[in-house]
């Protein structure tokens, strides 16, 4: 009687939590839905949850997001200070949705990206600084032309630009890799661990820190300035 009751209470705690876990997925039905919204006065974008947002240069603000007609009322738009937010509640599993964002600004300075999400960016031209931070195994393409560029990218993320910056810093961790052949600069101060790459085109003083069999290949006419390779990592001219 007692292994009885035992089993049935187990089955009980396995039919819940397989109901929990139900409850946490979002099926997309498939049909699609766009919604504009109004927000202008930002120059930063963040996008998670595996969303694709293309950012185009323009003398206008417009945003146009596409996603299933059931999971509306999971996304989140909104504006953050200067900063444009697209997510979706993050205690859920979103399967076979639509994650799609057009974007158009007039200048773009930082560009935020998690989960699996994925940018495009052209038609930039500014003297202002710009940024990018990318994790878990997203990606950043596109052509700009900034002041200063900052390179954050973790957990297998990729990024590939064209055009050119004046200096330079990369942070690159978990077998991340930055393209920057098309995308010329002075100088650039490198940090790669984890068996990253960069591929990287300068004139400039060339600092590097680089840990577990990461790479860097120039092309250009660098000078090597501080350099700290360790594990198997190289520093080698295309």
């Amino acid at each position: 009687m007692r292994n009885l009751a035992f089993a049935v209470l187990v089955g009980i705690l396995l039919v819940s939590g397989l109901l929990a876990a139900c409850q946490g997925v979002v099926l997309g039905s498939g049909d699609p839905e766009t919604r504009t919204f109004d927000y202008t006065d930002f120059t930063r974008i963040e996008a998670h949850n595996g969303f694709h947002v293309e950012i185009t240069r323009s003398s206008s603000y417009s945003i146009e997001v596409i996603t299933d007609d059931n999971v509306w009322k999971y996304l989140d738009v909104s504006k953050n200070g200067d900063t444009l937010v697209i997510e979706f509640e993050w205690n859920r599993s979103y399967t076979n949705v639509i994650k799609e964002a057009v974007i158009t600004i007039p200048d773009v300075e930082g560009i935020q990206l998690s989960g699996g999400s994925r940018g495009d960016i052209d038609g930039f031209n500014s003297s202002n600084d710009f940024s990018a931070q990318l994790s878990g195994g997203s990606g950043l393409d596109g052509m700009i032309t900034t002041g200063d560029t900052k390179l954050s990218l973790s957990g297998g993320s990729r990024i590939t630009l064209s055009g050119s910056s004046d200096n330079l810093v990369v942070d690159s961790s978990g077998g991340s890799r930055v393209n920057l052949e098309d995308f010329p600069v002075n100088d650039a101060d490198i940090n790669i661990s984890g068996g990253g790459f960069a591929d990287i085109n300068m004139d400039g003083i060339l600092d590097a820190n680089l840990s577990g069999g990461s790479r860097i290949v120039y092309s250009g006419n660098p000078k090597l300035g501080d350099m700290e390779l360790s594990g198997g990592s190289t520093v080698s001219r295309k």
